[in-house]
């Protein structure tokens, strides 16, 4: 799964959510750790300052920078949330990585 092209602890991710209405939404995150399954465990986002709920289950875009290729993306689905000093989500990659 860990290409050149894959996602680096610390990296500051895009979360895309589409509403029913088609409207999507932005979130800010970013990737605190890779755990033993390849699930990615995320800072839960953040809109205008206040942490934001997302059911598991819930598909979302990943979107994140890479210095050689640019902008990449990925679907991913809410496995579970964590409390904690930093609330964090787990989500597991359902998509291939596209540019």
């Amino acid at each position: 799964m860990k290409d050149k092209n894959f996602l680096q602890i610390g990296q500051k991710l895009i979360i895309v959510r589409t509403k029913f209405s088609g409207e999507k939404i932005e979130y800010v995150s970013q990737l605190m750790d890779i755990d033993e399954n390849e699930n990615l465990v995320i800072a839960v986002p953040i809109k205008n300052a206040q942490l934001v709920t997302l059911l598991n289950g819930t598909q979302v875009s990943i979107l994140y920078n890479n210095s050689e290729t640019g902008m990449l993306e990925f679907e991913a689905e809410v496995l579970r949330k964590v409390k904690g000093r930093v609330p964090m989500m787990y989500i597991k990659m359902i998509g291939k990585i596209t540019y």
